[in-house]
């Protein structure tokens, strides 16, 4: 029987900030996993099926976090995409986004834990209620 709990993928290549999250999450409930790079991530995405991502924009490896979030919502379009950046370079691959009408949650780096945990509990409330509201965005986002 698959658990009730929902599951966070955080996607960051800073091993601290992945890891700190990653435990948080659980010490809030969730279960949750890091993956710190895109490659990493979509491996993981594609057996842990997450309910939510937490991805940094800027990874190494040649993918952002807006290709993984493509992929990943293409393979699981029940996932909410939750990108984050503390770099003021990003807001032009957010911007493109948005253009093009991938409208995901953007939060800006640095924030604080428990910001993170509103929005994700947030939208996973949206979710149960009917209203998910990034499900819709993270479809657009997969038609890409």
């Amino acid at each position: 029987m698959e658990s009730c709990t929902p599951r966070v993928l955080v996607v960051d290549h800073e091993a601290s900030v992945a890891d700190t999250f990653v435990q948080i999450f659980r010490g809030n409930g969730y279960q949750a996993m890091a993956a710190y790079s895109g490659e990493d991530a979509i491996v993981a995405a594609s057996s842990y099926r997450p309910d939510v991502a937490l991805l940094d924009v800027m990874l190494p490896g040649g993918m952002n976090g807006i290709e993984v979030a493509q992929i990943i919502v293409k393979e699981n379009p029940r996932c909410r995409i939750l990108l984050c950046s503390g770099r003021p370079e990003t807001a032009a691959l957010i911007d493109q986004t948005r253009a093009v009408g991938q409208v995901v949650e953007v939060i800006a780096k640095p924030v604080h834990p428990s910001v993170v945990l509103k929005i994700i509990a947030e939208s996973l409330t949206d979710h149960a209620i009917g209203t998910d509201r990034l499900r819709e965005q993270n479809l657009k986002l997969s038609e890409l």
